[in-house]
């Protein structure tokens, strides 16, 4: 049974997948959207759902404050999550994100990925994938 990572932003949403042991992870796009419409990346994610029946579970970033507290974009992710939750029958977990975005950047540096900011999702929505495949899956 596979995985789905997201990272959502604004206007746009790393995807990222495990195989079905999962036990690696690829990403697979970094879907654009118009600016707060989620109905998109719902979408999206249905096509997704329906393209690899067998994915067990949604793994949505859940992006803290570094000191743990809620943002205004926490509660934009929460909102989401409970609208996604309404259209599909996929468990959505929520997983702490902080630093994906830094260190999808960091990775990119490193590794010398031109359109960093065309590329920082779906590397984000893969390192959130990795993070809770290491550390939280139970």
């Amino acid at each position: 049974m596979r995985l789905l990572g997201l990272d959502l932003g604004t206007k746009t949403m790393g995807i990222a997948i495990t195989d079905s042991l999962q036990l690696t992870v690829r990403g697979l796009e970094n879907f654009l959207y118009a600016n707060e419409d989620i109905t998109k990346p719902i979408n999206k994610i249905k096509e997704y759902i329906a393209t690899y029946k067998d994915i067990e579970k949604i793994i949505l970033g859940y992006p803290l404050k570094m000191n743990g507290e809620k943002s205004q974009f926490t509660l934009y992710v929460e909102n989401f999550k409970k609208e996604l939750e309404k259209c599909i029958d996929t468990k959505v977990e929520l997983y702490d994100e902080r630093l994906s975005t830094k260190m999808s950047f960091d990775w990119m540096y490193e590794n010398k990925i031109k359109n960093k900011k065309e590329q920082k999702d779906k590397i984000s929505a893969i390192i959130i994938l990795e993070q809770y495949l290491m550390y939280a899956k139970k």
